[in-house]
């Protein structure tokens, strides 16, 4: 499985927000419009799935899905570093 980043354009549309949650329950929240998620999908499934993309190329709201390779570094909250270290030592 990879982690992988989810920023929607315009994130204060709730129904962006609510179809990550619903697709990917664990998802952890950076903030308004950005959470993290961890999936054996590849990134155009998981556009899709919450809604980024549609099958027929047609876009129900704007935003991006990048893989994270495992190399990253910053300041933030530790419940962060704890999700990631969390789903990082997930067998794949």
């Amino acid at each position: 499985m990879a982690i992988y980043a989810i920023i929607l354009e315009e994130p204060t549309t709730p129904q962006g927000e609510y179809a990550i949650q619903n697709v990917y329950p664990d998802a952890y929240k950076i903030r308004e419009g950005v959470f993290l998620v961890h999936s054996e999908d590849i990134a155009q499934d998981i556009a899709i799935a919450v809604g980024i993309k549609t099958k027929d190329d047609g876009s129900n709201m704007s935003g991006v899905v990048f893989k994270l390779n495992g190399s990253y570094s910053g300041y933030a909250a530790r419940a962060m570093w704890d999700w990631l270290r969390q789903k990082e030592a997930m067998p794949r």
